[in-house]
């Protein structure tokens, strides 16, 4: 057998080196990465629930004037409610998240106070906003106050009103839960 050449010592010294550094590489950088406990596990938001008194009447409202998809649940996979062990009934937003009714079944009322979700725009905010209206069936919303979510009654959809972060509208539902559709504020070089 031949003695090891000055080539094939640094070859071999080389492909220890760049392994060294790979290694080093991906261990390292495993560690400092890490920030929270969702770096490591997935997680995906499937939804929220809201309050409602009577889900047939925010199944009908959700449906005719948002124009969301009715989540008709398979009682053998669907979520239970902690409450009544029955499936989780609601409406699919345009994204795939999903909003689940809850409702007090003893009272009949909506179980907590109302609740806000927030929903960004990418195009046609007016539009939008003006098909909602119409949807609705009732006059578009003027706001006379600078809080107007507080004074606004169920189902209804606000004007449009400009804030420091963009433009935004709200529609609220049957039970006062409220929905603020938002267009951001366009900053030169920015996506949105």
């Amino acid at each position: 057998m031949a003695a090891p050449t000055k080539f094939t010592q640094s070859f071999l010294f080389q492909v220890v080196v760049y392994t060294a550094v790979i290694f080093g590489v991906m261990f390292w950088s495993g560690r400092t990465t890490q920030k929270t406990i969702y770096d490591t596990f997935v997680v995906h938001v499937e939804g929220n629930v809201i309050p409602v008194a009577n889900i047939a009447r925010s199944e009908r409202f959700f449906q005719k004037v948002l124009d969301f998809q009715i989540l008709r649940p398979d009682i053998r996979t669907a979520p239970t409610s902690n409450i009544e062990n029955r499936a989780a009934v609601g409406v699919q937003l345009p994204d795939g998240a999903k909003v689940f009714f809850e409702t007090d079944a003893k009272s009949g009322a909506a179980s907590h106070a109302p609740i806000v979700t927030v929903l960004r725009v990418r195009n046609g905010f007016k539009k939008l906003q003006q098909t909602l209206v119409s949807r609705s069936g009732r006059p578009e919303y003027r706001n006379t106050q600078r809080n107007y979510l507080s004074e606004m009654d169920p189902e209804m959809v606000s004007e449009i009103v400009t804030r420091r972060w963009g433009d935004e509208f709200v529609v609220t539902d049957p039970d006062n839960n409220r929905f603020i559709f938002f267009l951001p504020l366009r900053r030169s070089m920015s996506r949105y």
